[in-house]
């Protein structure tokens, strides 16, 4: 999970800047905190893990407007699939899944799918670029 620390800047797909991240570990060292001042001002805050009683990787996430995002999975080649659920402040709960694809050494994909009408529908893809030091 090495690969995930440090600052980011995130594009959408057509490459219009959409945010900042900053990923570093949590004071423990066992967690990825990532901090998303996005450009549209809707902060959000993300802890990344590795579960080894369930042997999974475990991703929360929570935004200002208060939706909560909590997930699991495995890595699969290059990308990290998480599967679970976003809960939105009314309480509507929807399927969700994210997929983190790393390519190359400073480049990550990030793909958002939330539950429409039974299926998986993307709701956002984003292109992570380290920022060089």
């Amino acid at each position: 999970m090495e690969y995930f620390l440090g600052d980011w800047n995130v594009a959408d797909p057509s490459g219009h800047e959409i945010g900042t991240s900053r990923c570093e570990y949590e004071k423990s060292g066992n967690m990825i905190r990532e901090d998303w001042p996005a450009v549209d001002g809707l902060p959000a805050q993300g802890i990344t893990f590795y579960d080894s009683n369930e042997r999974c990787w475990k991703m929360t996430w929570v935004d200002s407007m208060g939706t909560v995002m909590e997930s699991s999975g495995q890595w699969q080649g290059d990308s990290l699939l998480l599967n679970g659920f976003l809960t939105l402040r009314d309480g509507d709960r929807r399927k969700a899944q994210t997929v983190l694809t790393k390519q190359g050494q400073n480049v990550l994909v990030a793909e958002m799918k939330i539950e429409q009408q039974g299926a998986l529908v993307i709701v956002s893809s984003s292109r992570y670029r380290r920022v060089a030091k």
